[in-house]
C-alpha cells in the first residue's frame, strides 16, 4: 500500500471534526448550556406574570455539597499521588517519585484548583478533562553588547540562540611604549603635546578594534503542564468507550496570531487563517460570562497579532504510511478549514477525563446535576404555588355587590382600613384552601428522592435532630457512611 496523500489525509481530518463537532451539538451543547441554568437559578421560562416566580437551587446546593467532601481527601495532605515500592531497594526511588510528582501538581500547576474544577466540571457536565502535557516556554529578550574583542564576539555568535540586530566596530588607537608618560614634573606645555601626538596618532602603535553589538537571544525552557479544558473545546469520536480505544480525539481552542508566531510558525500563514473564532460563539461560552460581559466583543483591527485563530490539535488513528495497519497521529490545524501545520506520530493521548457515573460501555456517563435538575423544576413549582397560597390568605379575594360597596376603599389594603358599605353583608370573602402542610410535606418527600439519588442527606452531616434523637452512636454513623459511600 502507498503512503496516503496530503489531500486524502485533509480530507479525512475534516470528516472526523464535522462528525464530532455534529455530535457534540445535538448531544451536549444544549444540555449542558440547561444544566448551567439550573445550576445558576436562572428562570425556567414557564413563570406568570404577577405570581411567584421563585427558583429552588437544588443542582447547586447538592454540587456545592459533593464538593468539599470530594476535596477533603487533598486537603489534608498535598499528596495528590504516591508511589509504592515492590521492591526493598525500590524504597528510595519510589519515595523520590512521588515527592517529584507531587511538587509538580502542587507547585508548577496550583493542583488544587485543577482538581477542583476537573471534579466540578464532571458533575455539571457529566465530564471533567484535564490535559497533560511538556509544555515549551520560549522567550524573546534584547540585549546589547560593548567593546567586545573580536574573540568574544566570535564566541557570543556562535550561540544558535542568538540573532544579531546590529553591529558597529570601534577603531582605539593605543600609545606605543616609547611614547612619553604625563607626571607631575611636567609643565602645562609638555601635556598639551602628549595629548596632541595622541590625538593626531603620533607616538601611536597600530589600532585595536572592539564590536558594539545588539542580539535577540531566545530562552527555551519546558515544564510539565496540567490544565484543564473546559468540555465545549473537547471533541471525540461517537461511540467512543475508552479514551485509548477512540478513533479521534481532539482539543479546539483559540491563540492569538502572535502567541503561534512566538512559537515558530509562520506569521502570514497564520494571519491568513485567523479571524472568526466559533468557540466565542457556543451557547456554553456565552452563557458562562453573560453575567461579567456586556456589548460586542471585536478583534483589534489596529493590531493583528492579536486577532484569534481557531486551534486545533487532534489525535487520530489512520493508516498514513501505508503499511496496512493504523497508527496513532498527532495533527495540529488552524484555521476553520484545518490547515495542517503539524502532523507526526505520536505514542499517547494526552488527556485524562472523569465521569462521576459510569455507564458501561460508553467514555461518557451521567452527571449529578442530571440527576436532580427535574427535583429543581418540581421543587420550585411547589415552593411558588405555596407562596401564592399565603399571598392570596394574606390579601384574599372577596365578593361584593356590585353598587352598594366603595371599591376605592376595598382596594386600599392597609391595616386599619375602613370600607364603606351602604349594608351589611355587602362584602363576603372568598375562603382560599390552606395547602401549606401538604406542600411542605412534599418539599420533604423531594429532598428524601433527592438523598436516595445522589447521598445527599442532613443525616450524613450529623445535623438533622429527627434522625439522630434517640439514635445509638453506631447507627448515626452507619447512616454517615452510607450517604459518603453513594458520593464516592
Amino acid at each position: 500500500m502507498a503512503k496516503m496523500d496530503d489531500k486524502t489525509f485533509q480530507s479525512l481530518i475534516n470528516d472526523h471534526m464535522v462528525d464530532a463537532v455534529n455530535y457534540y451539538d445535538t448531544e451536549y451543547a444544549l444540555d449542558r448550556s440547561e444544566t448551567l441554568d439550573y445550576y445558576l437559578g436562572e428562570p425556567f421560562g414557564n413563570e406568570v406574570e404577577n405570581r411567584s416566580q421563585v427558583v429552588a437551587t437544588e443542582v447547586s446546593d447538592t454540587i456545592e455539597y459533593i464538593m468539599p467532601q470530594l476535596m477533603k481527601v487533598f486537603q489534608s495532605s498535598d499528596k495528590f499521588a504516591h508511589f509504592v515500592a515492590r521492591q526493598p531497594e525500590d524504597v528510595k526511588p519510589a519515595e523520590q517519585a512521588t515527592d517529584l510528582v507531587n511538587y509538580v501538581i502542587n507547585n508548577d500547576n496550583n493542583g488544587f484548583v485543577n482538581i477542583y474544577n476537573w471534579f466540578k466540571d464532571s458533575l455539571l457536565f457529566k465530564i471533567g478533562v484535564l490535559k497533560v502535557f511538556w509544555e515549551e516556554n520560549i522567550q524573546t529578550v534584547e540585549e546589547s553588547y560593548d567593546n567586545l574583542s573580536e574573540e568574544e564576539l566570535t564566541l557570543l555568535l556562535d550561540d544558535p540562540d542568538i540573532e544579531v540586530i546590529s553591529q558597529s566596530v570601534n577603531e582605539v588607537g593605543v600609545l606605543a611604549d616609547d611614547a612619553p608618560e604625563m607626571s607631575e614634573d611636567m609643565d602645562e606645555d609638555d601635556i598639551v603635546e602628549i595629548a596632541e601626538d595622541a590625538m593626531t596618532g603620533e607616538g601611536q602603535i597600530p589600532l585595536m578594534v572592539t564590536y558594539d553589538v545588539e542580539v535577540k537571544r531566545r530562552k527555551n525552557s519546558g515544564r510539565v503542564k496540567i490544565m484543564n479544558v473546559p468540555p465545549e473545546e473537547f471533541l471525540f469520536s461517537r461511540r467512543s468507550v475508552s479514551l485509548e480505544t477512540a478513533d479521534f480525539v481532539a482539543h479546539r481552542s483559540s491563540m492569538k496570531v502572535g502567541d503561534l508566531v512566538d512559537l515558530g510558525y509562520d506569521y502570514d500563514t497564520v494571519l491568513a487563517h485567523s479571524g472568526y473564532n466559533e468557540i466565542d460563539n457556543e451557547a456554553e461560552v456565552q452563557q458562562r460570562f453573560q453575567d461579567v460581559e456586556a456589548g460586542t466583543r471585536h478583534d483589534s483591527k489596529n493590531d493583528p497579532t492579536m486577532h484569534e485563530c481557531l486551534v486545533t490539535e487532534m489525535y487520530l488513528r489512520s493508516d498514513y504510511d501505508g503499511d496496512g495497519i493504523p497508527e496513532l497521529r498527532r495533527v495540529l490545524s488552524i484555521g476553520e478549514g484545518n490547515f495542517i501545520l503539524e502532523n507526526d506520530a505520536f505514542d499517547h493521548i494526552p488527556f485524562c477525563i472523569l465521569s462521576p457515573i459510569l455507564m458501561p460501555h460508553r467514555m461518557i456517563g451521567r452527571s449529578v446535576a442530571e440527576m436532580v435538575k427535574d427535583l429543581q423544576l418540581i421543587k420550585s413549582t411547589i415552593l411558588r404555588q405555596l407562596l401564592d397560597n399565603m399571598y392570596l390568605t394574606n390579601n384574599s379575594r372577596v365578593g361584593v355587590v356590585e353598587g352598594q360597596v366603595n371599591l376605592e376603599d376595598l382596594l386600599s389594603s392597609r391595616p386599619g382600613n375602613i370600607v364603606r358599605m351602604r349594608a351589611p353583608g355587602m362584602v363576603q370573602p372568598l375562603a382560599v384552601p390552606q395547602i401549606g402542610t401538604t406542600g411542605f410535606n412534599m418539599l420533604e418527600y423531594i429532598d428524601q428522592v433527592r438523598d436516595q439519588r445522589t447521598g445527599f442527606s442532613k443525616a450524613s452531616l450529623g445535623l438533622d435532630p429527627k434522625v439522630l434523637q434517640s439514635t445509638t452512636a453506631s447507627a448515626v454513623q452507619s447512616t454517615m457512611q452510607g450517604a459518603q459511600l453513594k458520593q464516592r
